[in-house]
C-alpha cells in the first residue's frame, strides 16, 4: 500500500488488487520508464483509492491467505494481461477463481489491461469483458513518450469511471443503511418514552395510595322500624283482577256509552251502576300502584330521521360516490347532466421522463418505482431505464435475471437503449445464458433503431467471430457506421482492423 495514500475509514475507500505475473513485474516498477501501477496510485491517491499486490507482504507473512484476503476487500480487480500471466498456475487457480466468484456475485469489477501480445481471448473471462482501453497491447505504445502519456491516460480515465460507479452504489447503501437506522432509533426512542410514562403513571399511582389514611371500619347497628309506622298497601281482589284485564285483555268497544253526569256520587259496591269506560279508567288507575312498570303514551326516544334527509344521503357523491341513484326520486332531484367526472388516462411517456430527471440527479431509489409504473403502462423506455438499474444495483438489489427480462421487454417495445443493454448482458452471461448469437441479433436491433453503440458492439463481434463466422468485411462497415454516428469504440476497434 502507498504510504502518501490519505488515511480514511477503511468504508471510504475504493481498494484496487492488482493481479500479475512475476514476469511483468516491470510495470509495476518506479524505475521503470513505461510504468503503469505508479502512475495509476499517484493519480489516485487523493480520491482515496488504494492499490495492494504483493510486493506489499511482509516477511512471514502467510502468501495466500494474505492474497485472499485482500481479494475479498477489493472492489476492483486490475489484471496485467500477458501470456506469462494466462499460463501461471497460481494466477488460474488461487486469484482469478476467487475473482470470478466475487464478480459473479456483484461485489467485484474486473478491470483487464493487456500488455503483451497472447492469446487472451481463448479465456471466457477475458473474452466477455472490454480491455482497458482496448485490444491492442500496451508494449505498442511505448514507441514514444507522446503514444504512451495517450494510452496510461486513456487507461486511468477507464478505472476512474469504474470508479465513480462503485461509489455511486455505497452512496445508496449507506443512504438507506443510515434511513433504518433513524428508523429504529426512532422506535427505539418511542418505546423508551412510552416505557417512561407508563413508569411515571404507576408511581404517580403508588404515591396517591400511600396519602390516603386507613379507615378502620366501625360496627353498623340494625336500625328497626316499629311495626306500628310500617305502611304496607295490598290491592283488593276487584283491583287485580281489573288490572289484569287491562293488560291481558283488548278493551271491548262500547257504542251505546253514555257520558257521565256532571257530578259523579260515590260509588256504592252494591246498589248504583256505573258506565263500562268509566270502569275501565277507575281499574287502570287502581292497577298503577301494582304495575308500575306499564308506560302509557310515551313517546319514541329516537325518532326516524325524515325522508328527504335519506335519499340526499343516498344519492349525494359527496356522501356516497359508489351509490346508486334511489329508484324513487322526485322529478327534478336527480345529478345535473355533466356531473360525471373523466378519469384522465396516466401519461407514462411523462412519467419516465419524471424518472429521467431523477436519474440525472443520482435519486435512483425515486426514479425505480416511476420507471415500473411507466414500464407497467407500456412505455418501454421506462422498462429499459428500470432494467438498467437492475442490471447495476442502482436504487434497487442488483439482479441481472431482472434486468434481463426488463430490457428483453424494452427491446420488443421498439426501444434501441435496451436493445444494446441486452445484447451486453447476452455477450457477458449477466442473468442469461452466455449466448453471442442472442447478443448479435439484440445488437442488430439496436443499431437499425439508429443506437451507435449497437452497430459498433455487433461489428465487434464479427470482427472476434462470436456468435457468427469471422467476417472483417462486415466488421469494418458495422464499426465505420458506429463511428460516423459518433461511439468512439467503433472507432477504436476500425482502428485495429487496418
Amino acid at each position: 500500500m502507498d504510504p502518501s495514500v490519505n488515511p480514511v475509514a477503511s468504508d471510504e475507500l475504493t481498494r484496487v488488487f492488482v493481479s500479475y505475473a512475476r514476469e511483468d513485474k516491470k510495470w509495476l516498477d518506479r524505475d521503470y520508464r513505461f510504468n503503469l501501477i505508479p502512475f495509476l496510485i499517484e493519480s489516485l491517491k487523493r480520491q482515496n483509492v488504494v492499490f495492494w499486490f504483493d510486493k506489499d507482504l511482509k516477511p512471514g507473512d502467510e502468501f495466500r491467505t494474505n492474497i485472499e484476503t485482500e481479494i475479498d476487500q477489493a472492489q476492483i480487480a486490475l489484471l496485467i494481461v500477458s501470456q506469462a500471466f494466462l499460463n501461471s498456475e497460481f494466477i488460474e487457480k488461487y486469484e482469478m477463481s476467487r475473482i470470478v466468484d466475487r464478480a459473479k456475485l456483484g461485489q467485484m469489477i474486473i478491470v483487464p489491461v493487456l500488455v503483451e501480445p497472447c492469446d487472451w481471448s481463448e479465456y471466457p473471462v477475458l473474452a466477455d469483458r472490454q480491455m482497458v482501453p482496448g485490444a491492442m497491447p500496451l508494449i505498442d505504445f511505448t514507441e514514444s513518450d507522446p503514444k504512451w502519456a495517450k494510452v496510461k491516460s486513456e487507461i486511468l480515465d477507464g478505472l476512474k469511471t469504474q470508479i465513480k460507479r462503485i461509489r455511486a452504489a455505497q452512496a445508496l447503501v449507506e443512504s438507506q443503511r443510515r434511513k433504518d437506522l433513524a428508523r429504529e432509533n426512532a422506535g427505539r426512542e418511542a418505546d423508551e418514552r412510552r416505557r417512561a410514562e407508563e413508569q411515571a403513571q404507576l408511581e404517580a399511582k403508588h404515591a396517591r395510595l400511600a396519602t390516603v389514611p386507613a379507615v378502620e371500619a366501625q360496627p353498623v347497628e340494625p336500625v328497626s322500624i316499629p311495626e306500628e309506622t310500617k305502611v304496607r298497601w295490598e290491592p283488593t281482589p276487584l283491583q287485580v283482577g281489573q288490572a289484569a284485564r287491562v293488560i291481558l285483555e283488548p278493551i271491548p268497544e262500547v257504542p251505546d256509552a253514555q257520558p257521565p253526569p256532571p257530578e259523579t256520587p260515590e260509588p256504592e259496591p252494591a246498589s248504583r251502576t256505573m258506565p263500562v269506560w268509566g270502569w275501565v279508567a277507575l281499574v287502570a288507575l287502581a292497577a298503577l300502584p301494582v304495575f308500575g312498570a306499564v308506560r302509557l303514551f310515551q313517546p319514541s326516544s329516537q325518532p326516524q330521521p325524515p325522508q328527504q334527509a335519506l335519499t340526499q344521503a343516498a344519492s349525494s357523491p359527496d356522501t356516497n360516490p359508489n351509490a346508486a341513484t334511489p329508484a324513487a326520486v322526485p322529478q327534478g332531484a336527480g345529478p345535473a347532466e355533466g356531473s360525471k367526472q373523466s378519469v384522465q388516462k396516466p401519461d407514462f411517456a411523462a412519467m419516465s421522463r419524471q424518472a429521467d430527471a431523477l436519474y440525472d440527479q443520482k435519486q435512483y431509489a425515486q426514479a425505480a418505482p416511476l420507471y415500473d409504473r411507466a414500464c407497467d403502462g407500456g412505455d418501454a423506455a421506462g422498462c429499459g431505464n428500470l432494467g438498467l438499474l437492475y442490471a447495476n444495483g442502482m436504487g434497487v438489489a442488483q439482479n441481472y435475471a431482472q434486468a434481463a427480462a426488463l430490457l428483453s421487454k424494452a427491446c420488443d417495445g421498439g426501444y434501441a437503449g435496451g436493445c444494446v443493454n441486452l445484447g451486453f448482458l447476452y455477450e457477458n452471461g449477466s442473468g442469461v445464458a452466455q449466448n453471442y448469437s442472442q447478443a448479435a441479433a439484440a445488437y442488430s436491433k439496436a443499431c437499425d433503431g439508429g443506437d451507435a453503440r449497437g452497430c459498433s458492439f455487433l461489428g465487434d463481434l464479427f470482427r472476434l467471430g462470436h456468435g457468427a463466422a469471422k467476417d472483417l468485411e462486415k466488421a469494418t462497415q458495422l464499426l465505420t457506421k458506429g463511428c460516423n454516428m459518433g461511439n468512439q469504440f467503433g472507432c477504436d476497434r476500425l482502428k485495429q482492423i487496418h
